[in-house]
This record gives C-alpha cells, structure tokens and sequence, in this order.
C-alpha cells in the first residue's frame, strides 16, 4: 500500500512539474494530497468538503475551510502562470476547473493509466 502511494505521489508531482505548478504553495500540497487520497478512494468525490477536505488535512496544519480555499489559489496560480499548453492537453479546455474537477480529472487519469501496474 505504501509503494503504491508512493508511486501515485510520484506521479501527481511529474504531472504538477509540467503544468509549472510553485511548490512553495499549500495548494500544492493539499491537491496532491487530495489526488492521492482520490486514487485510493474514488468514493471520497462524493462529497469534497465533508470527507475529502478534513482528510486532507489531517496530514496538516491548517483548517478545513482553508483546504479548499488553498486549492483553489493554487489552480488559479498555475492557470495564469503555468503551461497553459500542458493544462489544455490534460484537461481538453483552457477553462480553469473546479476543486472537484482537477482532482478528479488527475485522479482518473491515473487511476485510468496505472491501475494495472500497482496491483
């Protein structure tokens, strides 16, 4: 289970390198978690704010409320700084997602793309 997070992490931090996601931001770190957690359990979607966020931060510092809104920022960021090139091929649009949509989206993807080699 923990080579299996390991490689999802691994995963989310080369994806978030071609968008030219900052690390320095919480956002970052809380969407990566947020991935992750998804990846292991797409069930958590079904209710972003009630489950997935209070998971989230439970490996942090900060408050629920802030979760979502470091999330948020950090999209924003890398949707006016980033690659938007890569962004667009990823997500199909140049549209900046929701929470629920970029995690989602990248937790699909991998789910989609690594499930068979992490059995």
């Amino acid at each position: 289970m923990e080579d299996k997070m390991k490689k999802i992490e691994k995963l989310v931090s080369e994806l978030f390198i071609r968008f030219r996601a900052p690390a320095h931001l919480k956002g970052y770190y809380c969407a990566r978690i947020g991935i992750i957690l998804v990846v292991m359990d797409i069930s958590l979607l079904d209710s972003i704010t009630q489950r997935l966020y209070p998971e989230i931060n439970k490996n942090n510092s900060f408050e629920v409320v802030n979760v979502g809104r470091a999330i948020e920022h950090f999209i924003s960021v890398i949707y006016e700084k980033g690659n938007l090139y890569e962004l667009e091929k990823y997500f199909g649009t140049r549209q900046k997602p929701t929470n629920a949509q970029f995690i989602a989206t990248i937790a699909d993807r991998i789910r989609m793309g690594i499930s068979d080699n992490l059995k």
